[in-house]
């Protein structure tokens, strides 16, 4: 079964899957003329995350799921076999992935893979927090009290608590102690 893309791309696909001998039961540009023919299929391959969502809400039917993207897949699918394939796959590319798809594995193109293994890096704590609040923090680890810090960057006694909150919700912690000890382990800290 195919899915999605325009009628040129299930066309294309078609022509793929024919060097195969694959057969294609049914194809749309979306799932809900399909939803009833999920049953008879064991794999449905999908040429945009379009329909995905539905596809995932459906739980009598589960037949495996091949992803035509370069993206993984959010939420990604459970409990059932299921594959993302580049955009760019040879033919016997996914063709292998549709016959380990019928034996009940996952397949991921490399591409795909690097996504997992290399996800997008938050940036560094230390450019998150502001000179002052690097100030702030430093002080807290010397043991000074609101009171003391304010009289030591002579700002008021409520801008240190201001700094002080914003410290806690970038590091991501309820109390001064935990600020502490994540300032530490994080290298924000001189002892």
């Amino acid at each position: 079964m195919l899915i999605g893309g325009t009628t040129l791309t299930r066309a294309g696909m078609r022509s793929v899957l024919a060097e195969y001998e694959a057969e294609i039961v049914a194809a749309a540009s979306s799932i809900e003329p399909l939803i009833e023919q999920l049953g008879v299929v064991d794999v449905v391959i999908l040429l945009d995350d379009q329909a995905l969502p539905l596809l995932l809400q459906q739980t009598n039917d589960q037949p495996a799921i091949l992803l035509i993207s370069q993206e993984l897949p959010h939420p990604m699918p459970q409990q059932r076999a299921w594959g993302v394939v580049s955009t760019d796959a040879y033919p016997q590319e996914i063709w292998a992935s549709l016959q380990a798809l019928q034996l009940g594995l996952c397949v991921l193109s490399p591409s795909i893979l690097a996504q997992i293994h290399s996800p997008p890096q938050p940036e560094p704590l230390d450019n998150q927090l502001s000179e002052r609040e690097h100030e702030v923090l430093q002080l807290l680890a010397e043991g000074l009290t609101n009171r003391q810090i304010a009289q030591r960057l002579i700002i008021s006694e409520h801008t240190v608590k201001f700094h002080v909150s914003a410290l806690l919700g970038k590091l991501d912690v309820s109390s001064r102690t935990e600020a502490i000890r994540v300032g530490a382990q994080r290298g924000l800290i001189i002892w």
